[in-house]
């Protein structure tokens, strides 16, 4: 009799270390699985307009950007399409960080930067003349 309850006491403690163990491995096999798996981080964001959805389409997949598929200005008068299309990226350093937001209730206008930046570097241009003729006069 006393040999058939150590066994079975013995069955029931190997038992139940068996299922703590399995337990808490479960949990890490699941952390691990979850560590393999790839951080995707916004990277950039672009907006786009033209005169057909389909032509957003094309442009987002020829430059590899994902194309959300709501048309931004809907019901207006102005018979454009205006999409955005987003980047993503797994280099956390590449990843965007910050995104400011404007009032959209005045319209909105695209912008070619380039041109932007080069009118801003001819502006400096004469800024620092200025600065460097006043500073020779003191």
């Amino acid at each position: 009799m006393k040999t058939k309850i150590k066994k079975k006491g013995l069955l029931f403690s190997v038992f139940c270390v068996v299922t703590g163990l399995l337990t808490g491995l479960s949990g890490t096999f699941g952390t691990f699985a979850r560590a393999a798996e790839p951080v995707y981080y916004l990277q950039d964001i672009r907006m786009w307009e033209g005169e057909s959805a389909l032509g957003a389409q094309v442009y987002f997949n020829n430059i590899g950007y994902t194309c959300l598929p709501s048309d931004l200005n809907p019901s207006t008068d102005t018979g454009k399409y205006v999409y955005i299309g987003y980047k993503t990226t797994t280099d956390r350093s590449k990843a965007l960080t910050d995104i400011r937001m404007m009032a959209m209730d005045t319209g909105y206008q695209l912008y070619d930067y380039s041109g932007i930046q080069q009118y801003l570097a001819a502006q400096q241009d004469g800024t620092a003349q200025t600065m460097y003729s006043t500073a020779s006069e003191f």
